[in-house]
């Protein structure tokens, strides 16, 4: 029995030793790096072009990580720049105008968006003396029409007693028979008729007066419509203007950043990629 069970033992570790069974077993796992992982990612958005560290390799305060693609950022940076130059000649074009000031191009502001900024300033100061104009030339006609009807009041008021005169002398003269009674009915009509002239002609000045004091009412408007819509306009472009500052400054930082890290890798100075720490 001892000598069988050996001999059972021995062919058991025989075939499991050189034996193979046709049996797939699947099991769930993961994969674990044997060293420290590390994360290295830009703090802008943006494409990485090359890393230039790798695992286990220890690095200095300064030293260049990766480079980033600066394309996009520059885009941003001159768009941001362009925005801001607008809102600040914007902004001296307003202040020329509610100052009634002549619009100077400055040496330092961009040629081609000061004459665009001094033509708007040119075409806003048209615009706002036409409209005057076009009161003023109103102005001066009602009041050529109140000179005229005064002229013919102030007529009809002199000739209205020798129209009356005649009227009382016709009436004293029909009953006599010394004039017909159509003569005296014609003299009673010139004088009403010279009387609905006069009350028409002071109608004629009243409405007259009222143009007058309705143009010089409108021509206070228009300059005061014109300059609430400048100070409007001018807390609107000062409020983007300042929001823009912040920009600039923000984008200046960021190339200033990178200009210092570059300065620290001089085996580097001769890429025309940007670094990016």
């Amino acid at each position: 029995m001892l000598w069988t069970l050996l001999a059972f033992l021995a062919a058991l570790i025989a075939w499991a030793t050189f034996g193979q069974l046709d049996i797939v077993a699947v099991a769930e796992g993961k994969r674990v790096p044997s060293t420290y992982l590390k994360i290295v990612q830009p703090a802008e958005a943006g494409i990485v072009e090359e890393i230039l560290v790798g695992e286990g390799r220890a690095v200095a305060a300064g030293e260049l990580l990766m480079r980033t693609n600066a394309l996009l950022n520059e885009a941003d940076s001159r768009a941001v720049q362009a925005d801001y130059e607008r809102k600040r000649l914007t902004l001296r074009r307003i202040d020329a105008e509610l100052g009634g000031s002549p619009f100077r191009i400055q040496a330092d502001d961009p040629p081609a968006l000061g004459q665009e900024i001094a033509a708007r300033y040119q075409a806003n100061l048209r615009a706002v003396e036409a409209a005057l104009d076009e009161e003023r030339a109103r102005l001066d006609r009602a009041r050529r029409d109140l000179a005229a009807a005064e002229q013919v009041r102030t007529h009809l008021a002199a000739v209205l007693p020798h129209y009356r005169e005649q009227e009382m002398a016709y009436q004293k003269l029909v009953p006599d028979g010394f004039a017909g009674a159509l003569m005296g009915s014609e003299k009673r009509r010139e004088r009403i008729e010279k009387e609905q002239e006069l009350i028409t002609q002071g109608h004629l000045i009243e409405s007259a007066r009222a143009g007058i004091a309705q143009s010089e009412k409108k021509l206070a408007q228009i300059d005061s419509d014109a300059r609430r819509a400048l100070h409007a306009e001018r807390n609107d472009t000062q409020a983007a203007l300042d929001r823009l500052a912040q920009e600039v400054a923000k984008h200046a930082h960021r190339r200033r950043g990178w200009s210092r890290i570059w300065q620290r890798t001089p085996a580097e100075r001769s890429s025309s990629k940007e670094p990016y720490c």
